[in-house]
């Protein structure tokens, strides 16, 4: 429509003086910041994971701007700049356990099934001493599709089962990998029925 087609023309006139901006200076921040939202808002998040870089250098002590780009990186299907930006943000803040979860996550999208099982697990130990609220049902949601990929079937049940019973309202999804899971094996095909149906 038209609103839309006149709404990406701006973006694209935004996008070509930020990059001028950028180049004239390549210490503005702000300029960055303002051409990764561009980029995210058009779907380029490759460069918008860019973009974000280039923005982290100049503030490194944000971890907020850690989790966007490891975030956008996997929007990108970066898997291993998702896992370099991981590995160092859990590095630089390691009292933030989210950052060890990013890090099972993505170790689990790039298919490293043993070592997300592990980050997972380091991950379920600190945060049950220090940020319990972590530990949701989008947490057990994650590890539990992370065991089903790497084999481990019956913890997988456990954690699918975990993060249903955390949040009933918002189980749909964790009740149909679960019901899925039992189909492909054969297993429990009456529960498997009830659970894809919910």
């Amino acid at each position: 429509d038209v609103c839309s087609s006149d709404l990406l023309g701006r973006n694209d006139r935004a996008a070509e003086l930020l990059a001028e901006i950028v180049a004239e200076n390549p210490v503005n921040l702000a300029a960055y910041d303002q051409l990764s939202k561009i980029h995210l808002l058009r779907g380029e998040f490759d460069r918008a994971a860019v973009a974000m870089r280039q923005a982290l250098l100049l503030a490194p002590i944000d971890p907020r701007r850690h989790e966007d780009i490891i975030r956008t990186s996997l929007r990108a299907g970066d898997h291993a700049g998702a896992l370099q930006a991981a590995t160092e943000a859990e590095a630089k803040f390691p009292y933030i356990t989210g950052f060890t979860v990013l890090r099972a996550i993505t170790l689990s999208q790039a298919g490293d099934h043993a070592a997300a099982m592990m980050a997972f697990e380091r991950a379920l130990v600190s945060a049950a001493n220090s940020n319990p609220e972590l530990l949701d049902n989008e947490f057990y949601l994650s590890y539990g599709g992370a065991a089903e990929r790497a084999g481990h079937h019956v913890k997988a049940a456990e954690l699918l089962k975990k993060s249903s019973a955390l949040d009933p309202a918002r189980s749909a999804q964790a009740c149909n990998y679960l019901g899925y899971m039992w189909a492909d094996r054969g297993e429990n095909l009456a529960r498997s029925e009830e659970h894809t149906s919910e």
